[in-house]
């Protein structure tokens, strides 16, 4: 078994997927097409939170505990 699948087949990994990935990450490709990702990074931390929260809203979820425990568990150790 390849150390990818492995890793695609993990316990960690298989939570994430299953708390709505795909979801989140077409919110965050559709952003990054517009440049409205861009520029919520480059005006700082206060307009990267407001689209945090924005993205939460439009997914009537709490898109930052997801950014968070995603971000923490993919890069444990990294």
């Amino acid at each position: 078994m390849s150390l990818i699948t492995q890793f695609v087949g993990s316990p960690e990994v298989q939570e994430i997927l299953d708390d709505h990935l795909p979801e989140v990450a077409q919110v965050v490709l559709n952003a990054y097409d517009s440049g409205e990702l861009q520029n919520a990074i480059k005006n700082g931390h206060d307009d990267w939170q407001k689209w945090v929260k924005s993205v939460g809203k439009s997914l009537k979820r709490k898109v930052s505990d997801f950014m968070i425990s995603s971000k923490t568990k993919l890069c444990y150790g990294c």
